[in-house]
């Protein structure tokens, strides 16, 4: 490996990698659990189109007397999500390199490690945060993930719509969180007086609602309920808070039991990783910029899955 390069590149080059490896476990471990709601999958192109079924919930009963079989297992709505390029470009300059003067990029190559840690992280959050903009995060029935006027049968026209977007004044409140809880789990299904089964295992919350949203994941007494006992404790909910979340105050429920049918969808074609793009101080690449250079990269993408899966709640 590296035969035509220094010795003394090589060494740099591999106390970079490991000082970037060292801050990517580093940024893993304090980042956000956001990802824990997502639908996580691997990718071997640039844009991946992903099925949801329509309802495949229940079996049919073929009739007596008849061989015939109704192919419909496929029966399903689309939706993609494109994969991008991320990077971070970290360049020495040859002088300091020639001068000795390298000691200060181990500490360089260290949060770049924990920027690429947490970057798949914030695109997730940012995601969920705009997930009611069009624009944003659009899900397989032409909607944003949070609509007021989801179809129930996206391919029906005229179809009853539904709502997984709330506007609570007040907030996150112990009878604003009931509210949202029986409308998430009164989700419609395309079988017209069925639901489709949404509960709860996610609380998300902006930091300002994160005293009341320990009462209401892991409080028997909240003080909110002035003595009476908190009847949803039972759920098992698992807290989770969002500092990034700044712009408004808001809260989402999500329902990520099955890791097959989750409301955001995260794909990694190219894990993230630090190369080298050049670290021959004699090279005529390195000379022409004058600089080694180290690309911190991967590629990934976030994208909406099932909106029956998450409901959204924002202070009016």
């Amino acid at each position: 490996m590296f035969p035509n390069i220094p010795t003394k590149a090589r060494a740099l080059n591999a106390k970079l990698v490991k000082m970037w490896r060292d801050g990517f476990e580093q940024g893993s471990l304090g980042v956000s659990r956001i990802m824990d709601v997502c639908r996580i999958v691997g990718s071997d192109s640039g844009e991946v189109v992903y099925l949801f079924p329509q309802e495949l919930r229940g079996m049919r009963t073929r009739a007596n007397g008849t061989n015939k079989l109704i192919a419909d297992a496929f029966n399903v709505y689309e939706s993609s999500v494109a994969n991008k390029d991320r990077y971070r470009v970290l360049d020495v300059p040859l002088n300091d390199f020639k001068n000795d003067k390298i000691g200060q990029f181990s500490g360089v190559a260290s949060m770049l490690g924990k920027a690429a840690a947490s970057g798949p992280v914030i695109d997730a959050e940012e995601l969920i945060a705009g997930g009611d903009v069009l624009a944003t995060a659009p899900c397989y029935d032409g909607k944003a993930l949070f609509a007021t006027d989801h179809p129930t049968d996206p391919t029906k026209a005229g179809s009853a719509a539904w709502a997984n977007k709330l506007v609570q004044a007040g907030g996150l409140t112990l009878d604003n969180f009931g509210l949202a809880l029986e409308a998430m789990t009164k989700f419609p299904s395309a079988t017209p007086g069925k639901a489709v089964g949404s509960r709860p295992s996610h609380l998300v919350v902006t930091s300002d609602y994160e005293g009341i949203g320990i009462d209401i994941c892991t409080s028997r007494f909240p003080s909110g309920l002035a003595g009476a006992e908190n009847k949803w404790i039972g759920l098992g909910l698992e807290l989770i808070v969002v500092p990034n979340w700044t712009a408004r105050s808001m809260f989402c429920l999500f329902d990520a039991r099955d890791p097959d049918e989750r409301a955001v969808v995260f794909q990694e074609r190219e894990p993230m990783q630090l190369v080298h793009n050049g670290i021959d101080p004699d090279g005529a690449m390195e000379y022409e910029r004058g600089a080694l250079r180290w690309i911190s990269k991967g590629m990934n993408g976030v994208g909406a899955g099932i909106p029956h899966k998450a409901l959204l709640s924002v202070k009016s």
